[in-house]
């Protein structure tokens, strides 16, 4: 018998297996639980054994029903009595259920935002009304005390700049006898930046924060008081502003003059001057939104201490100068504290010019320390005879905010 030949025992079947859609059975080799495959390569069934478990058979759940559960199985096994890959009337409509599953905009519960508002970007996401949508638009704020950099947050395009620089110290009391010695000049507020700059118009990411002044140091015998130092300048972006300058020691002759207030997009107030003609210190000017100056140190006049001048202060904000010092014989007084909201980074007050002493036992009284931010100094309280003055009250320093939006 030739290849691929074999005994028949009916035409039925000789037929089935000769006709011309199906293929010839090579000729090997039979096994148990073999399964006939076909080779394209010489166009003939050739036994095969069965993969290793045997065969089986996949069934595909629907992703997703109309309520977003879980389907079930599209195919069938061939046990069901449905012929394996046909679809049931239950698993057919599962998948027409899939197109509202996954409708726009898809539920949160469907894995999606509930929203079809477009994205602007560079946003946050935040939930809200059951949906996912960006939030507002971010802000970013950095403050600076120090010098530093400016760290682009990496959005917005506008910088809002916000400053105020240190302030002036205050002069020192001048020593004297009769007929007078003046006290020390208040030293001026710090200057004021409040604007809106592009960011691509920032070319140096460089801050620089200067320090703010210091008072002039008393003096002791008979002489003139010492100056205080102005406040460091703050810059950023090609922008200064320069900080208060000190105010003038005291005198024997004439007047000792106040601090002027730094310069800035606003000025900071002058501080207040200390004149041996009337000896009572001057209160420093008052302006809004200013940084406020120092009060003048008060004078002694024909063994006569007087008082210090109050330091001003951008009342509008609630924030107030310095009280004035007392002059005496015994026991003259500071020069109060400038007011400040240093919490809501405001321009603070300018110290109280202490007052004077008329006794060489006893020295005159210091002027007070200028309020957050950028308050002036205030002056120090005139000395006696061989006694010793009141120094110049420090000044507070600077600050500036950078806001990105």
């Amino acid at each position: 018998m030739s290849a691929d030949q074999f005994p028949i025992e009916n035409g039925l079947a000789a037929q089935a297996l000769t006709a011309a859609t199906t293929a010839p059975i090579a000729d090997e080799a039979w096994a148990d639980g073999y399964i006939l495959q076909f080779s394209s390569v010489d166009g003939k069934l050739h036994l095969v054994a069965l993969p290793s478990g045997g065969l089986t058979f996949v069934s595909v759940n629907a992703p997703l029903t109309g309520n977003g559960t879980p389907g079930s199985p599209l195919g069938v096994s061939p046990a069901s009595g449905v012929a394996a890959g046909s679809m049931s009337a239950a698993a057919f409509n599962q998948l027409a259920a899939l197109p509202s599953a996954l409708a726009l905009p898809v539920s949160v519960a469907n894995g999606g935002t509930n929203s079809g508002t477009a994205l602007a970007n560079g946003r946050a996401m935040v939930s809200s009304g059951g949906k996912i949508v960006e939030g507002d638009a971010p802000i970013n704020v950095q403050v600076f005390t120090s010098s530093g950099n400016y760290v682009d947050p990496g959005f917005g395009t506008q910088v809002h700049v916000y400053g105020i620089s240190p302030g002036g110290g205050g002069g020192s009391g001048a020593v004297g006898v009769s007929p007078a010695a003046g006290g020390g000049a208040g030293g001026g507020g710090g200057g004021i930046i409040d604007r809106v700059i592009l960011k691509s118009a920032i070319t140096s990411t460089n801050v620089t924060i200067g320090s703010p002044g210091t008072g002039g140091a008393a003096v002791t015998g008979a002489g003139n008081g010492n100056p205080g130092t102005a406040g460091g300048s703050i810059s950023f972006a090609g922008m200064t502003i320069t900080g208060g300058n000190g105010g003038a020691g005291g005198v024997t002759s004439g007047q000792a003059n106040g601090g002027s207030g730094g310069v800035g997009m606003f000025n900071g107030c002058l501080g207040g001057a200390s004149a041996v003609a009337s000896t009572v210190g001057v209160t420093a000017s008052v302006g809004f939104p200013y940084a406020a100056g120092g009060g003048g140190g008060g004078g002694m006049i024909n063994v006569s201490a007087r008082d210090g001048g109050a330091g001003s202060g951008p009342l509008i904000f609630g924030v107030v100068g310095g009280t004035a010092g007392a002059g005496s014989a015994t026991a003259p007084t500071d020069g109060g504290t400038g007011g400040n909201q240093v919490l809501l980074r405001l321009p603070g007050g300018g110290g109280g010019g202490g007052g004077a002493s008329s006794n060489s036992a006893v020295p005159g009284a210091n002027g007070g320390a200028g309020g957050g931010y950028g308050g002036g100094g205030g002056g120090g309280g005139a000395g006696f005879s061989t006694g010793t003055s009141g120094a110049g009250g420090t000044p507070a320093a600077g600050i500036l905010i950078l806001t990105t939006f």
